[in-house]
């Protein structure tokens, strides 16, 4: 007799989860740079935008989105979105809830500029073995690609950010 398998619940949240492994700390990123959080979905989820946390200095603006991770293309995005100074951000996606079938996706943010102060990984240099990366492609006046061109190894720094997941935690 075969044996028979529930299906997997959907996800609860979604985040790189580099604020609660490697403590507070907000620096600058590069402008434009497309920073890539690699996840697995083993069940369908539902995403209606996105979370992030800004420190004192803001002048530009934040996008974040999801990226196929076998094509490379945009599947969802917030647009850019003004960042505000010491404050915990949200948005939803330009286009209305996304649903993601399971499988593998990125998780992709950039910042307008190289002055604002977006909450990061307190260490320099995350390690080559994590889910961070850098994507080829660089976002047009903070508005990320439609395509990511590839990815590079980690960089220096990474964004604390997560996607809103429907019904999950808030």
């Amino acid at each position: 007799m075969p044996l028979f398998y529930p299906p997997a619940p959907p996800e609860l949240i979604t985040t790189d989860e580099v604020i609660s492994v490697t403590g507070v700390a907000t620096s600058t990123l590069t402008g434009n740079a497309v920073y890539l959080y690699a996840f697995v979905l083993r069940a369908p989820t539902t995403y209606s935008g996105a979370k992030w946390r800004m420190g004192a200095t803001v002048t530009g603006t934040t996008d974040i989105g999801i990226y196929d991770f076998a094509t490379g293309t945009k599947q969802a995005s917030l647009g850019a979105t003004t960042n505000l100074a010491s404050t915990n951000m949200s948005a939803n996606f330009s286009g209305g809830n996304i649903q993601l079938s399971a499988g593998q996706y990125f998780m992709a943010m950039t910042v307008s500029n190289s002055t604002d102060t977006p909450v990061t990984n307190a260490v320099s240099n995350p390690g080559i073995q994590s889910n961070m990366r850098q994507a080829t492609n660089t976002a047009t006046a903070g508005v990320l690609p439609a395509t990511l061109g590839g990815y590079s190894d980690t960089p220096a720094r990474f964004p604390s950010f997560g996607l809103t997941v429907a019904g999950g935690l808030t």
